[in-house]
């Protein structure tokens, strides 16, 4: 796709998404999407840091060995 840079992406998994995703801001991170459902699968959001690295966070829900 034109205008889309490639790039890469890590998932760390936690135990609760919302309550991460409470301290991003604070530490001087961004909310990039989320929290949300994955279907029954799980909670995601993805974040930024200070520095701009970005990362998804995980929380499976049914599947706990799927990721």
């Amino acid at each position: 796709m034109q205008g889309i840079h490639p790039f890469w992406m890590s998932d760390v998994t936690v135990n609760d998404v919302d309550r991460v995703v409470e301290r991003v801001m604070p530490y001087g991170g961004k909310v990039r999407k989320g929290p949300f459902d994955v279907m029954e699968f799980g909670r995601m959001a993805v974040i930024e840091d200070p520095t701009g690295a970005v990362l998804s966070l995980w929380q499976a829900k049914q599947h706990q060995d799927w990721m």
